[in-house]
C-alpha cells in the first residue's frame, strides 16, 4: 500500500500531497497553471507529489485551464497528462474537457484534527 502524506497550511491556503519521496536529483516539478504544480521524476513517468496554492479559492471556481502545461513541449505534455489520469491523483483532481478540476479533500477537517 502506498503511503500518502497530506498537509494543509490554513493560513497560506496551500495543500501539499506527497506520494513518494523520490531521489533528490531525479525530481522535477511542472506547473499545470499558476496555482497547481505536480512533482515527478525527470522522465515524467512516476508521480511524487502535488502542491496547490489558494486551494480553497480554486475549489469554488469552475475547471481551470492548464495554461502552464499547455506551454510545455508536446512530449512532456503528453507524459504529464498521463500522470494526471493516475489513480493516485483521482481523490485530488480530475480533467474535464482538458481543464483542471480540484476535488475537496476536506482539508478543514484535517486541519482541525
Amino acid at each position: 500500500m502506498r503511503v500518502v502524506n497530506i498537509s494543509y497550511d490554513l493560513e497560506g491556503d496551500i495543500l501539499e500531497v506527497r506520494f513518494a519521496p523520490g531521489e533528490e536529483g531525479d525530481r522535477t516539478g511542472i506547473g499545470l497553471n499558476e496555482d497547481v504544480t505536480i512533482f515527478c521524476n525527470r522522465k515524467y513517468s512516476e508521480l511524487h507529489g502535488l502542491t496547490v496554492l489558494a486551494y480553497s479559492k480554486l475549489l469554488a471556481l469552475p475547471p481551470q485551464p492548464l495554461t502552464e502545461l499547455n506551454a510545455a513541449p508536446g512530449s512532456v505534455r503528453q507524459k504529464v497528462l498521463a500522470l494526471l489520469k493516475s489513480k493516485a491523483l483521482q481523490p485530488f483532481l480530475s480533467l474535464e474537457n482538458g481543464n483542471l478540476r480540484l476535488h475537496d479533500v476536506r482539508v478543514a477537517e484535517l486541519a482541525a484534527a
